[in-house]
């Protein structure tokens, strides 16, 4: 049987020259749009395998890519050469700056085609026998295509350095094009969607705020336009953020003075100057795909079960974390990319990752419930929390490396660092209830509750300070026997019963109480192990940093973080 495979690029360079959200979103974009230009001109789509593109279920695009960078497909694409041109001008269509003139329009179309053709990097090869490109069999024909892709791509050509410009250039000027009018601003009539306004969405949906929101947005986040109708993007995010905070105390000052209720009126907080950088992507999936094509003795059928889901989920991720007030720049296959707001009223961005990637399993269970799969797959997120002003290439790169670490300890969570404006940081590992498993007092669970429960910062320090000041007695734990988990508990739980004054002694107690998540949470620690070393020294500084890190994140997230 005869494949192909296409690989389109350069995606690191292009998201390299990007500076701001808009232009990570174009950069992305504009390959999702690339690759469908492809698809679009492929007569016998049921023979795509990868990515799906079959009847009417064929997805358009819509603020957000959707289509991945690769292409697979069963037998040979007739005059694939002339289809990828054809794709380019397609390209080439929305990304010129618009103008006046028809004349001046053809012109910069041209220019902007040109531009393309040697910017853009599309490889693909056909095979009439799988066992030429990989002659392993334990490897199924996908995996195989992937790995000759991944062979392609390491020999990207060398982008010239005006073609690099004309890129930035495309970047600076970018609201004057289609790509930006027809598949951004049509779906965000905010416009626009920088970083503070995405860390301040939470203000923007309050309808008391929003007028004044509005005004301040006008005057410091604006479009500056040019003698030759060029239109580029002037912000003072700094002036924008501390009028927005003025402005705001003033009319909760108003209301209160009018006697109106204000108990669910948001107040800016330190949150509101943070950006979460946020890169998902799937586990397992490469076993599950193994597990579908055997099953299926390489039928289409049930990979395209897989695809559909994935853009299925795909669709269904974009709008969640829209609603939420953040910005999707890709998703697609089982990736994401996007950056949203730290908090929004009583969500906040570990609830929609939870949700996201409840939503992912869910989707597999019951598209899959027809193949013998041993296990569906789960989501793992690197979570980069920056202040506004932080390099969000260094973001990115950090969030990569974040997601990086989540694998390779089992996947299925969240991996998240906040570094503050100080300088100091905090880290912390989420993992998510197991989806064959009843939840047992993970480092999740401990986290929602906490964040339910009502307390003040004075709580939160003094526990710290608590813990620390009685690090020898929490040290004796673990004289005798430290595997024998009732004992351990035992002495954890006289510790907070005798020790910490407000610890509640009815039994019967079945709200959540700050005390015993903290309790729970540093059983959970000392039965996970979290680093042998400190298991064998038993050093319990190392073994608890984990608690604090997530009372400092409870403490951020709840808004009890005063430093401005």
């Amino acid at each position: 049987m005869n494949y192909t495979a296409l690989t389109i690029g350069p995606l690191y360079q292009t998201f390299s020259l990007a500076k701001k959200t808009r232009e990570f979103w174009a950069g992305s974009f504009m390959f999702s749009l690339l690759m469908k230009s492809i698809i679009d001109q492929i007569e016998d789509k049921e023979n795509i395998i990868l990515p799906y593109a079959r009847n009417a279920k064929y997805p358009e695009l819509k603020s957000v890519g959707l289509y991945s960078d690769r292409l697979l497909y069963k037998g040979s694409i007739q005059d694939i050469d002339t289809i990828i041109t054809n794709a380019i001008d397609v390209l080439a269509s929305y990304m010129y700056q618009g103008s006046n003139s028809e004349n001046e329009d053809m012109k910069r179309k041209a220019q902007m085609k040109e531009l393309l053709s040697s910017y853009v990097q599309v490889y693909h090869f056909s095979s009439g026998k799988i066992e030429d490109i990989n002659p392993d069999p334990e490897r199924n024909y996908i995996e195989r295509l992937h790995t000759v892709l991944d062979s392609l791509e390491l020999e990207s050509k060398i982008t010239t350095a005006s073609s690099i410009k004309g890129i930035s250039k495309f970047y600076k000027y970018i609201s004057k094009t289609r790509i930006y009018k027809e598949h951004y601003l049509s779906h965000y009539k905010d416009g626009t969607r920088s970083l503070v306004e995405i860390a301040t969405h939470e203000l923007l949906c309050c309808p008391l705020f929003r007028n004044a929101y509005d005004e301040l947005r006008n005057k410091y986040i604006k479009e500056d336009k040019k003698q030759d109708e060029n239109v580029v993007f002037v912000e003072d995010d700094n002036d924008f953020l501390n009028a927005l905070k003025e402005k705001t105390s003033i009319i909760i000052k108003n209301e209160k003075q009018a006697k109106r209720p204000i108990d669910n009126l948001p107040v800016f907080k330190n949150h509101h100057k943070y950006i979460a950088v946020i890169y998902g992507d799937g586990d397992k999936m490469g076993q599950l795909i193994r597990e579908v094509v055997k099953a299926q003795d390489n039928s289409l059928n049930g990979i395209h079960t897989v695809s559909s889901t994935l853009f299925e989920w795909a669709k269904a991720s974009a709008e969640i974390i829209k609603s939420y007030g953040g910005l999707p720049v890709y998703v697609g296959g089982d990736d994401i990319l996007c950056f949203a707001p730290i908090v929004n009223g009583k969500e906040n961005i570990i609830d929609i990752l939870q949700k996201i990637s409840a939503d992912f399993t869910d989707k597999f269970k019951e598209a899959l419930k027809i193949f013998p799969v041993q296990d569906f797959p789960t989501l793992s997120f690197g979570v980069s929390i920056t202040y506004y002003k932080f390099p969000l290439n260094e973001a990115l790169v950090h969030a990569h490396h974040l997601i990086g670490e989540m694998k390779k300890n089992g996947g299925n969570g969240v991996n998240l660092k906040m570094l503050k404006h100080s300088g100091s940081n905090f880290h912390i590992m989420l993992k998510f209830p197991h989806p064959k498993m009843k939840s047992n007092s993970t480092e999740f669970d401990i986290f929602k509750n906490l964040m339910e429960i009502d307390f003040d910062d004075k709580m939160l320090s003094s526990t710290a300070y608590h813990l620390q000041n009685n690090e020898s007695l929490l040290n004796s734990i673990n004289v005798g026997d430290v595997n024998n988990e009732s004992e351990r508990n035992e002495r954890i739980h006289n510790f907070f019963y005798n020790k910490m004054e407000g610890y509640p002694k009815d039994k019967e107690m079945d709200k959540p109480h700050f005390f015993v998540e903290v309790e729970k949470m540093i059983k959970h620690i000392y039965r996970e192990g979290i680093d042998k070393e400190c298991l064998v020294e038993r050093k319990v500084k190392c073994k608890i940093l984990p608690l604090y890190d997530m009372l400092r994140l409870v403490r951020f997230f709840k808004g009890l973080d005063k430093t401005f």
